[in-house]
């Protein structure tokens, strides 16, 4: 989501390979959130970027993690707008995945707008909540599994080219 006044906020979930949230380094959120094919990404990796743990509270019984971060996001001429924002991270009980809160605003706004006090609220109001299914894995309606459903023709940038 992002706001006329250029906050943006973003869940992102990815693999631990089997780790648990306290054992995974700190790269490991400042790699994965700010990856070419994050949110982040869409005209090169961003540079400048820091992360800086910080104390978080428990989030509905589960451990979470939190960092303070800045970094600059380049655009499509390769400028650069400096952005500073909080990160929240939770791993639900038994899964092997993290899920990420990020919630950021340019640099210019984090103090003179209230846009850390933003960002803040909306880190400290993330939660994850598990709930049984029965639903299974479909790969055809999955973008995670490479491949659009629908008609052969249609393509979809999922389908590796």
């Amino acid at each position: 989501a992002k706001s006329k006044d250029g906050d943006a906020a973003f869940v992102q979930v990815a693999d631990t390979g089997g780790k648990s949230l306290s054992s995974l380094s700190k790269t490991f959120f400042s790699d994965t959130i700010l990856s070419l094919d994050g949110f982040y990404g869409a005209y090169g990796q961003p540079i400048d970027a820091v992360f800086k743990e910080t104390p978080a509270a428990s989030a509905n019984g589960a451990g979470a993690r939190a960092f303070e971060c800045t970094f600059t996001p380049l655009g499509p001429s390769g400028d650069g707008s400096p952005r500073k924002g909080i990160v929240t991270a939770i791993q639900p009980a038994g899964s092997k995945q993290v899920v990420m809160l990020v919630a950021s605003t340019s640099a210019t706004r984090w103090k003179k707008a209230k846009g850390e006090k933003d960002c803040r609220t909306a880190a400290e109001s993330f939660s994850v909540r598990m709930s049984p299914t029965s639903l299974k894995a479909e790969p055809q309606s999955d973008f995670r599994y490479g491949k659009a459903s629908g008609p052969a023709s249609m393509k979809s940038r999922n389908d590796g080219f």
